[in-house]
């Protein structure tokens, strides 16, 4: 640095012609020291494998020779072998590495395995698959082989992020988050199902061992438990896609009879019970479920001793998601618990039909899986039809507003009815009273002072006031006639 007025990439630059320094520097445990000398440029005609032991060199030489790939530094570590990120030179990009651990290079059995791996995944061209780049070998025969490079989070991390950030029994289903983490899920089944239709099993799926990117990627990787068991006739005459058949041989590395790989708590009970003769596609429609489980409540279906676990997955002996968190949707908990049943017949037929039935959800239609409830399926009529809902709505309040005031005008109409009717009552039974009133003074009138003069009152002359009336004057005047001097005229009793 101090040579090159302390421009780092002078000094790289400068450093690719120091041949013993950048061995020195390889030489250095500092990831930071690997990362830096892992971007120099080498020189022309230099060959980096010069005096470096082939177990510990830094540089995986292709089956052609040369020298294309560069580590960079450890990535991760699985069961049979450990993944570096180096650099791929000829195309200038980061590459995943996954070479044979140390331990297993020896043996023929596991060296097969890693071999069949790296051909069954490359064989496998699905977006949702790892593709892989180039399969080689070390000096020394040590497999290896470059796959892509996926900057992101696993299925599981993912998971955990969201359940954390979630209440307690109130987890948000009908969140975006949420739709989004099942759509990755979705992902992956249709990236089995392909696997499915080539008639390879995954043997092996679980949330750890699927990538999500920062960019949408969705990414399984295939594993070393993967099987090509080649797939049934008829499945084969309705697949565009023709049987893998891995060029090393068909099928896998050999599984003993009773022997079950894999992570207890997301493998089928016959694959617990070491029934390698018996798995088949629902085999991973069952490990999908197991996963679906972990999506749903945060957790995997059992945890415990592996023996424990598997003692309880061979009898089925597996809570449902809802009896983790009764907050989970009815039909999630009813996929999820199909796809898990004991007995492989009673599962879904294929890994797609879990990602249909998924889709019909998040579609807000009805899954196979679960019969709804009649307030749930006139729920979904009404959000499908909202403008006529809306619109019925709207009618039906216009016809209550109008049948009210139809009502309220009946109501003031009959009371006014009601008030006429009282006063016609009230004015009948006044006039009655006055009729029979006037009847009693006539009956009186009649029989003590005309009768003398043999005139009578007609019932009919009382109907009205002026027949009345009238009626009263010409008696009046005929009383007067006959008596002119009757003494009732004095006192004021005749009829006025």
């Amino acid at each position: 640095m101090q040579a090159h007025d302390g421009d780092a990439a002078k000094s790289l630059a400068a450093l690719s012609s120091v041949e013993p320094v950048r061995r020195g520097l390889k030489e250095v445990a500092d990831q930071d020291v690997q990362a830096s000398i892992g971007n120099i440029r080498v020189s022309p005609g230099y060959d980096d494998t010069i005096d470096q032991p082939p177990l510990q060199s830094q540089t995986a030489p292709t089956r052609e020779g040369g020298t294309r790939f560069r580590v960079v530094r450890p990535h991760a570590e699985g069961g049979l072998g450990q993944v570096l990120l180096a650099m791929d030179q000829e195309l200038g990009r980061e590459v995943a590495l996954k070479e044979i651990k140390p331990q297993y290079a020896d043996i023929a059995d596991s060296r097969s395995r890693f071999v069949f791996e790296a051909e069954v995944t490359g064989g496998l061209e699905h977006p949702g698959i790892v593709p892989v780049y180039s399969l080689g070998a070390y000096s020394d025969g040590r497999p290896f082989y470059a796959m892509r490079f996926i900057r992101g989070d696993s299925l599981k991390e993912a998971i955990q992020r969201f359940h954390k950030a979630q209440p307690l029994q109130r987890v948000g289903f009908d969140t975006l988050e949420f739709r989004q983490l099942l759509g990755r899920f979705i992902d992956v089944c249709e990236a089995i199902a392909y696997a499915h239709s080539r008639g390879v099993l995954h043997r092996d799926l679980k949330p750890g061992n699927i990538m999500l990117g920062k960019y949408g990627e969705t990414s399984s990787s295939i594993g070393g438990l993967a099987k090509a068991v080649g797939k049934p006739e008829a499945a084969a005459d309705r697949s565009d896609e023709a049987t893998l058949m891995p060029p090393s041989g068909s099928g896998s590395a050999p599984t003993a009879a009773g022997c079950c790989d894999g992570h207890p708590a997301y493998m089928s009970p016959e694959q617990a019970r070491g029934e390698i003769d018996q798995l088949g596609p629902a085999s991973d429609v069952y490990s999908l479920g197991a996963t679906l489980f972990d999506v749903l409540t945060g957790q995997s279906p059992l945890k415990g001793p592996p023996m424990d676990m598997l003692i309880r997955v061979a009898g089925g002996d597996v809570p449902t998601p809802r009896s983790l968190n009764s907050s989970v949707p009815p039909a999630l908990d009813a996929v999820c618990r199909k796809a898990m049943a004991l007995v492989p017949a009673d599962r879904y037929a294929t890994a797609k039909d879990v990602a249909a039935e998924l889709e019909q959800w998040l579609a807000d239609e009805p899954v196979r899986a679960w019969t709804e409830p009649l307030s749930v399926r006139l729920r979904r009529w009404v959000k499908k039809h909202r403008t006529l809902t809306a619109t019925s709505a709207a009618a039906l309040v216009l016809i209550a507003v109008g049948l009210g005031a139809l009502a309220w005008q009946r109501e003031l109409a009959r009371r006014d009815i009601e008030k006429e009717q009282t006063e016609t009552i009230k004015e009948r039974d006044r006039a009655e009273s006055e009729k029979q009133t006037a009847q009693a003074v006539l009956e009186f009138v009649e029989n003590k002072v005309f009768a003398a003069a043999g005139q009578k009152i007609k019932t009919e002359d009382l109907d009205t006031p002026l027949r009345f009336a009238g009626l009263l004057t010409h008696r009046y005047r005929s009383w007067t006639r006959v008596f002119p001097k009757s003494p009732l005229l004095r006192l004021g009793c005749a009829p006025p």
